[in-house]
């Protein structure tokens, strides 16, 4: 878990980058609509990819902090028997 989270932001930055020279692309090749058209398609997709990972974000902080308390309980468990 504390993989993901830490590898999180550096998800972030690749489709920041990836989305950021996508829209460089159409705006090069305006008069070519086929490039246009594909590079806009490929935008559209990582920016609801990169929302939906917004989202989740919150879950997986969620999950790590119960498995912490889940950890934690359970370490002070063992250690009284």
């Amino acid at each position: 878990m504390e993989k993901v989270l830490d590898d999180f932001s550096s998800f972030q930055i690749i489709f920041t980058i990836i989305i950021i020279l996508a829209i460089g692309v159409i705006i090069i090749s305006f008069k070519i609509p086929y490039i246009s058209g594909i590079y806009l398609a490929i935008s559209i997709l990582l920016i609801g990819i990169m929302l939906i990972e917004a989202i989740s974000k919150s879950s997986i902080d969620h999950y790590y902090e119960e498995l912490q308390k889940a950890h934690s309980s359970n370490s002070i468990l063992q250690d009284t028997e």
